[in-house]
């Protein structure tokens, strides 16, 4: 259970903190942008796709929740939970789902088209299974990835990602679809 509070925790801690921050003056201080809205840019999203376990040599479908705050155009906070589905092996099988933070660099290419790019970590929990003995594991690792979003209008962008996980001796790639809405 600490180990899932712990990283909570953290993750509020800096959601709050943020906005602070900027507000106190400190961001034009050190010549970063405010965020243009009251909100400071809050987003929310889910996504689904392919999980595959690497060295299960097996794929599942995956879906991921996140939560953020955009500190500028270029840099944004984001808080996540990510289940990687099952994969089986001969008689193994591995359930695995992740909480993760994140911080996001993007860059513009048009108007409504950018890329970004991903570097966090994730508290993970695995169960195992080999017909024999059934456990868990659980621990903290990096993550991180690559993607583009496309933006309909001044809220809603669809989004496509890569990301890495490394759970343990274990690391998952997921290939997501998803959608990404701006309070």
């Amino acid at each position: 259970m600490k180990r899932v509070i712990t990283p909570l925790l953290l993750a509020s801690s800096l959601m709050v903190s943020l906005p602070l921050f900027a507000d106190n003056g400190v961001a034009n201080d050190i010549k970063v942008s405010r965020p243009d809205s009251s909100f400071g840019n809050l987003y929310l999203g889910g996504s689904i796709g392919q999980a595959n376990y690497n060295e299960m040599d097996d794929s599942d479908i995956g879906f991921n929740l996140f939560s953020g705050i955009e500190l500028n155009e270029f840099i944004s906070a984001e808080l996540g939970w990510v289940n990687f589905g099952e994969a089986e092996e001969d008689d193994d099988t591995v359930e695995a789902s992740a909480f993760y933070l994140a911080i996001l660099g993007s860059v513009e290419l048009q108007s409504d088209f950018s890329l970004f790019g991903k570097l966090g970590f994730s508290s993970w929990d695995a169960d195992f299974d080999n017909n024999i003995d059934s456990y868990s594991e659980s621990g903290s690792d990096v993550l991180f990835g690559l993607g583009a979003n496309y933006q309909f209008n001044g809220h809603t962008s669809v989004k496509f990602a890569i990301d890495q996980y490394a759970l343990g001796d274990e690391d998952v790639t997921m290939f997501t679809v998803g959608f990404k809405y701006t309070i």
